[in-house]
């Protein structure tokens, strides 16, 4: 589980739902099309790496041995509607904050719980580093390979760096009992 840097397995996700358009769709279709490859490409491969500082409540605190966990992502679609636009700093603009509005992100282990349940998500993804296309996407076929294969690695680029160093607080369920987080969890890489 790991991002690709190149974008060519988001890309591939992306052109494949992509190629399940009819033909003579509208451009919110393919844009469905594109959100729905990206986001399910991210959801199974995006991992986030927190450090955790947490103890047990007693006199003295007994500090949580474990100081590592791991973090996925998975989207609420009801945020995540990309719109289509003629200008391409305009559509990178609704990419962005469809990403950081929609995402959520949840511990793998189901011993680590956010405070609250949903973690607040990754701020600040810069895509304005986008190569310019003319128009993304009237049909897939008008977005040359290359062009698109630069756009993902762009969007990949972004969400490498986008660490959100704001602590969440949670709790750890252990045989031994609940650790609080105090700071809590802290976003140290994303892969």
């Amino acid at each position: 589980m790991a991002l690709d840097p190149t974008g060519s397995l988001l890309m591939a996700s992306i052109q494949s739902r992509m190629a399940l358009v009819p033909a003579g769709s509208t451009a919110v279709q393919y844009q469905k099309a594109f959100a729905d490859g990206l986001t399910s490409y991210l959801s199974s491969s995006m991992q986030i790496t927190y450090t955790w500082v947490g103890a047990m409540p007693l006199s003295p605190p007994v500090p949580d041995p474990l100081v590592v966990f791991q973090a996925g992502v998975t989207w609420n679609p009801a945020l995540f509607i990309l719109t289509p636009s003629p200008v391409f700093a305009t559509w990178a603009i609704n990419l962005a904050t469809c990403l950081t509005s929609a995402m959520i992100i949840t511990p793998l282990d189901p011993t680590y719980l956010f405070t609250p349940p949903i973690a607040v998500p990754i701020p600040g993804i810069n895509l304005t580093t986008l190569p310019i296309l003319p128009i993304l996407p009237p049909v897939p076929s008008s977005v040359p390979g290359v062009s698109m294969q630069n756009v993902c690695a762009s969007i990949i680029a972004s969400l490498l760096v986008a660490i959100n160093p704001v602590p969440v607080y949670g709790t750890h369920a252990t045989v031994s009992g609940i650790y609080l987080g105090t700071p809590g969890a802290i976003m140290t890489l994303i892969t």
